[in-house]
């Protein structure tokens, strides 16, 4: 399943009136990216301790990461592709340029 920067986007809005929904096989989809259940990703912890507290961050830190890096895989994804396009019209017009020699 792909979501397109601007799909992620989206769903991390901060204001609740412009923020999607997120949808059930996406949530699914990024919990298993996570290695995590959907009920993983819907329980909210409290830090007991200093340690907890510690690694509640890095774990966000690190779901930040992640998410930053599909929406990278995506746009390079998508670079490619255009990049693959640009060049078979290059060769397209440059075949015509020969010929019209």
């Amino acid at each position: 399943m792909r979501i397109s920067q601007s799909g992620v986007a989206k769903l991390e809005r901060a204001d609740a009136e412009t923020r999607r929904p997120i949808r059930l096989e996406e949530a699914a989809a990024i919990a298993s990216l996570f290695e995590l259940s959907l009920d993983d990703m819907t329980t909210t912890l409290l830090p007991s301790n200093e340690e907890h507290r510690r690694l509640m961050e890095a774990a966000e830190r690190r779901s930040r990461a992640l998410g930053d890096l599909i929406a990278a895989r995506n746009a390079l994804a998508e670079a490619e592709a255009a990049a693959e396009q640009a060049q078979a019209e290059e060769a397209e017009v440059r075949r015509a340029l020969e010929e019209g020699s």
